[in-house]
C-alpha cells in the first residue's frame, strides 16, 4: 500500500529504500529489485521512479547530505579520476587510465546503461504467454 501523500508529496516506503539502495549502487534496476519490487517490473519501476520529482528531490537532498557528510564534491571525485589516469599512464596501464576515463564519463551522466534480455522463444509466444499469465 502505498503511503498517504500531503501537500508535499511523501515517498512510499518502496520509494525510500529505491532511494537509498540508488544512491548506493547508481543502477536503477537493482535498486528496484532491492527495494522490494517485483524483478519482472524492476527495469520499468526503476526507469519510472528515476522520473518522478519526490524522488528526484529525494535523490538531490541525500546526495548533498552525503556529499557534505564524507565533504567530498563532484569536483573532487574527477580530479581524484584525473590524477589516477595521469598516474595510470605514467605507467604505461594504458587499460587503467581508459577506465579512470570511463568512470568519469559515468560520473558526469556521459554513459547510459543498457541490458539486453535474450528470449528462448519467439516474441508471438512470448507476448502470447505474458497475456495468459495475466488471466
Amino acid at each position: 500500500m502505498a503511503a498517504k501523500k500531503t501537500k508535499a508529496a511523501r515517498l512510499t516506503k518502496k520509494q525510500v529504500k529505491f532511494c537509498k539502495e540508488y544512491l548506493h549502487t547508481g543502477n536503477a534496476t537493482e535498486s528496484a529489485r532491492r527495494a522490494g519490487y517485483s524483478a519482472k517490473s524492476a527495469y520499468s519501476i526503476g526507469a519510472e521512479n528515476l522520473k518522478k520529482p519526490e524522488i528526484q528531490d529525494a535523490l538531490s537532498k541525500e546526495g548533498a547530505r552525503n556529499a557534505a557528510k564524507f565533504n567530498y564534491t563532484l569536483e573532487q571525485h574527477v580530479e581524484e579520476l584525473d590524477h589516477l589516469k595521469a598516474l595510470a599512464l605514467a605507467a604505461g596501464e594504458f587499460s587503467s587510465a581508459v577506465k579512470c576515463e570511463i568512470s568519469k564519463g559515468r560520473v558526469m551522466g556521459f554513459y547510459i546503461e543498457r541490458k539486453e534480455v535474450a528470449l528462448d522463444m519467439e516474441p508471438r509466444n512470448f507476448v502470447f504467454e505474458i497475456v495468459q499469465a495475466k488471466k
